[in-house]
């Protein structure tokens, strides 16, 4: 019975044991190399959600491009992992579109845990030739200095359907990407926004007691009126829209306009004068604003 009592308690002496073995290698910090290896993995998978979770400080913007990129790098490969305490330097190779691209990023040990630096997103260099933006997929990208991760991306102009124009670009971290996107007005444009001038046209010529500010309206009431107290119009063509070629201006001429003005002429006596404006002429500024195009009338 001794050696019974003995053997059995052996054992639980050997699983004790073993449980905390478990618990040590649980609890012990993943490699930096396994770290870098599964943050190259998911590049070339695309798997936005892991290039997400792997890199701090987390930003969901560079992720959300990168989910709709055109293509990721392939064929990756670590180089080189230097590690010193708390922070390791990884330099990687990748194809993109058949040509090898260097992919070089810190890791810092955050809490226990490796994890991919922000130096990892590369630096883009965006331009485009109307408006402050271009989209990759349904992610706007600002004009200007942007940073996103390795992959290989198509810029094009927005808004869409208004604008076309389009560029595709290999991003790595081995030096900035410039992109300039040669943007033109679709040939929906002009219409959509005749549209748009013809409903604010029709605004100002709703009527009212003043002559209403910025609509291009020029009626000499003043020299048969001591006063007026109503203006009612009668469009007979709207203004015809051109907008100026690097799509920044725009001059809406042509247009034809029938006021009615009626008040109080120089006797005392309320009198009404009609005046026709055969040139009415709107004019102002295009101002494109990510997925918006406005024209703004001065």
């Amino acid at each position: 019975m001794r050696r019974r009592t003995a053997v059995i308690g052996g054992i639980a002496a050997a699983l004790l044991i073993a449980a905390g073995a478990v618990a040590w290698v649980a609890t012990r910090p993943v490699g930096a190399e396994s770290t870098a290896l599964a943050f190259l993995r998911a590049l070339e998978s695309g798997d936005a959600d892991a290039v997400a979770d792997l890199i701090v400080p987390a930003d969901p913007e560079p992720a959300d491009a990168f989910a709709a990129a055109s293509s990721y790098p392939q064929r990756l490969r670590i180089d080189q992992l230097t590690e010193t305490g708390s922070h390791a330097a990884v330099r990687a190779t990748a194809v993109f579109d058949g040509a090898e691209r260097e992919i070089s990023f810190g890791l810092r040990l955050v809490d226990g845990r490796w994890r991919v630096a922000d130096d990892a997103l590369a630096a883009v260099e965006v331009s485009t030739t109307v408006g402050d933006a271009v989209a990759v997929g349904d992610v706007l990208v600002p004009a200007g200095t942007v940073s996103l991760l390795p992959a290989v991306y198509e810029f094009s102009a927005v808004p869409r359907g208004l604008v076309d124009g389009s560029v595709t670009a290999a991003v790595s971290t081995d030096r900035t990407t410039d992109v300039q996107v040669e943007a033109s007005l679709s040939p929906e444009a002009v219409p959509r926004l005749q549209e748009q001038l013809d409903a604010y046209a029709r605004e100002c010529t709703s009527g009212g007691a003043a002559v209403p500010e910025a609509c291009g309206l020029r009626i000499p009431w003043a020299a048969d009126l001591a006063s007026a107290s109503a203006f009612a119009y009668r469009v007979e063509r709207f203004p015809v829209l051109a907008l100026s070629p690097d799509v920044r201006t725009f001059t809406a001429s042509g247009g034809i306009v029938v006021a009615t003005v009626t008040g109080v002429d120089r006797t005392g006596a309320e009198a009404s004068f009609t005046y026709r404006d055969d040139a009415w002429t709107l004019r102002g500024d295009v101002v494109v604003t990510g997925e918006d195009i406005v024209l703004a009338v001065r």
